[in-house]
């Protein structure tokens, strides 16, 4: 039943993104909704750079639930997205910390 839900949500979050949801709207969706039906314990991880940060997007995301940027690195680049450079990691310790979050290294 919990695959089935979950499944509903990320379906839910991908008709939202085809029919013109933002990138952010769609993940906020689906953080939002993943914390019902997963463990307390689970790791919402959203990548940073597939977002611009414009309108507060990362506060959003964390304001979500997510508590895990993934793998952000200053010294490589993203190789699952190329073509989206990570984000200097002191602007998203500020972005961060205005969400009453701190950054702190894996």
């Amino acid at each position: 039943m919990v695959c089935l839900r979950v499944f509903l949500t990320l379906y839910v979050s991908f008709c939202m993104y085809r029919n013109g949801c933002t990138y952010t709207n769609t993940t906020t969706h689906t953080v939002t909704h993943s914390h019902t039906y997963t463990p307390t314990y689970t790791l919402q991880q959203v990548p940073p750079n597939l977002t611009s940060n414009n309108d507060g997007e990362w506060e959003a995301l964390l304001n979500a639930g997510i508590n895990d940027w993934g793998g952000v690195s200053p010294l490589t680049r993203d190789y699952v997205n190329p073509e989206a450079p990570w984000p200097h990691l002191e602007r998203l310790a500020a972005a961060t910390a205005a969400a009453g979050k701190v950054l702190v290294p894996r």
